[in-house]
């Protein structure tokens, strides 16, 4: 709506403005004002949302995965709410929108374009709508690790070496783990990590791309290392009463308890 807004009044300026011959203000203005537009409306969606995107939270979303409990790591809406507000200010900025009083309504040619950019930001719209509700790249469940991309992909806890990452192995958006190898879902093997260790005899490093999840790395190390090693305490990922069990050790930290 801002974007055709914008559009709609740059077209109700007269024909001689501005009142310059020179080219390269003419292109400057007719570029640059959409050009701010796209800018300023992308800063103010992100800077609404910064706040509660930014840093990562301890914690996990309540979900559901193959019928069973799971912990999700919720998705941040900055990445795709942010394209999807330029892509629909676009269509808006360069809509074929007459001028006012033209008989421009006339022309066939103009009618289908107005339709087939209406298709074209409908579509857009419940891209993003789908993007933006997509299920999480992360979630824990009593069976391993499911990694969402185009599809989903369990990693079994036996395919983890035994005492999982730390929050040692946690740097630029990404978690290395140790898995054995053949281990589908986690990406290419590493034979070093990022600190050049070589991994267990039977295990490569896996680099395990955070995207734009909102769950704190290290708090996920914790996580996976914890049900990695703990075999019981598995039965109960998804609950509530398990979050809690694994919140308390950092609300034990901040109140300076033992």
């Amino acid at each position: 709506m801002l974007g055709s807004g914008v559009n709609a009044g740059l077209r109700s300026l007269p024909y001689d403005w501005p009142p310059t011959d020179s080219f390269a203000l003419q292109l400057t203005l007719a570029v640059g004002t959409p050009g701010l537009v796209l800018v300023l409306t992308t800063l103010v969606y992100v800077a609404v949302l910064w706040r509660s995107c930014r840093p990562p939270k301890r914690g996990f979303a309540l979900g559901r995965y193959g019928g069973q409990p799971a912990f999700a790591a919720p998705m941040s809406p900055l990445y795709v709410g942010g394209t999807c507000v330029t892509q629909l200010c676009v269509v808006g900025l360069y809509a074929p929108i007459p001028r006012p009083g033209s008989n421009d309504w006339s022309d066939p040619s103009l009618r289908v374009m107005i339709v087939l950019v209406a298709v074209m930001a409908g579509l857009l719209l419940v891209l993003s709508i789908a993007m933006l509700f997509r299920p999480p790249h992360l979630r824990i469940t009593a069976n391993g690790l499911v990694v969402s991309t185009l599809g989903s992909r369990v990693i079994p806890w036996d395919a983890l070496a035994y005492g999982g990452p730390t929050g040692n192995e946690v740097r630029r958006g990404a978690l290395w783990l140790q898995a054995r190898g053949g281990t589908l879902g986690l990406g290419g093997p590493h034979v070093r990590d990022l600190h050049g260790r070589l991994p267990l005899p039977g295990f490569y490093w896996f680099r395990l791309k955070l995207g734009a999840t909102l769950v704190d790395p290290v708090f996920l190390a914790d996580a996976l290392r914890t049900y990695r090693d703990d075999v019981p305490r598995r039965s109960a990922i998804g609950t509530a009463e398990e979050l809690a069990s694994l919140l308390a050790p950092a609300r034990d930290a901040l109140a300076g308890r033992p």
